[in-house]
């Protein structure tokens, strides 16, 4: 039987400017030549128990992107 694996999920969003363009009406993003990143900020990290079949549907809101890796459970020591 499929056991639970802990995930990291790494919540992006789209850094820069959201302008209209001028030839359709379809939006899309400027990123500022002053900031130094790859065009994403990190909104949220979360460590979630998920089955492996369940995280491979993962959805997240148009503008943001989401990033997952599966972590080694940490052992805990029961007294």
């Amino acid at each position: 039987m499929a056991e639970k694996k802990k995930y990291l999920i790494k919540v992006w969003k789209v850094s820069g400017v959201k302008v209209k363009n001028k030839d359709s009406n379809k939006e899309s993003y400027v990123v500022s030549e002053e900031s130094s990143n790859d065009g994403f900020d990190l909104v949220q990290e979360k460590i979630i128990k998920s089955y492996e079949s369940n995280i491979k549907n993962l959805h997240v809101p148009k503008g943001f992107r989401a990033t997952y890796e599966e972590i080694k459970e940490e052992q805990t020591v029961k007294k």
